[in-house]
């Protein structure tokens, strides 16, 4: 994951690598709010989902979008998105499940 994400000293923002980092904290989430309640159920939509976008990750090759390090507010920007991203997608996994 981290040679896909990061290319050339630089974040690639693909929508795959995107969609990547997205479905791998939706599953680190996932994982630390098992340990206070059981949520079985939501493992099996979130790890074939995960999979999902790893496979599709590896096997497509799109153009790189690169993001420079020091560039802060953009990558904090970023940051917040992916958790908030995260976050939505395993309420919305626990609400339907």
């Amino acid at each position: 994951m981290w040679q896909t994400l990061f290319q050339d000293g630089a974040l690639n923002l693909g929508f795959f690598q995107s969609s990547l980092l997205i479905s791998w904290l939706v599953v680190a989430l996932l994982l630390f709010m098992n340990l206070r309640k059981p949520l079985d159920s939501l493992f099996l939509g979130i790890y074939p989902l995960a999979c999902l976008t790893v496979v599709c990750a590896l096997l497509t090759h799109t153009p790189p979008r690169l993001s420079q390090r020091d560039d802060w507010g953009v990558l904090s920007h970023i940051a917040l998105s992916v958790t908030a991203y995260s976050i939505f997608t395993r309420a919305a996994g626990q609400a339907l499940l």
